[in-house]
């Protein structure tokens, strides 16, 4: 096989579609319910390190997310099959301020 049939090979390959699977279709309407008109998803950005944690290293996550002039602490802790979310805001937003806390599986 040739460069040029190698590349047309490539093309053939890169043109072709193939169906998206259905775990990710369903994973995507998943996520699209979740959303808030309006609203500004805010990106991940690194945490401190986590200091004085009794949970074990595999039960403890500490996530720190940022959009516009906020940054959003979580701390999560899975113990006995459940999942417990604490977190803050900062700075404070103020009287009417409202923090909204979505997940896909709600029990």
């Amino acid at each position: 096989m040739t460069g040029d049939d190698l590349l047309i090979a490539a093309l053939h390959l890169a043109a072709s579609r193939d169906p998206v699977p259905g775990h990710v279709t369903g994973a995507a309407k998943d996520a699209y319910r979740l959303r808030v008109p309006g609203a500004v998803t805010a990106r991940p950005i690194p945490a401190p390190p986590a200091i004085g944690t009794r949970a074990g290293a595999g039960d403890y996550r500490r996530l720190r997310f940022a959009a516009d002039g906020l940054i959003v602490d979580m701390e999560v802790v899975a113990s006995a099959g459940a999942i417990d979310v604490a977190g803050r805001v900062i700075p404070h937003p103020g009287p009417g301020g409202h923090v909204e806390i979505r997940a896909l599986h709600d029990t």
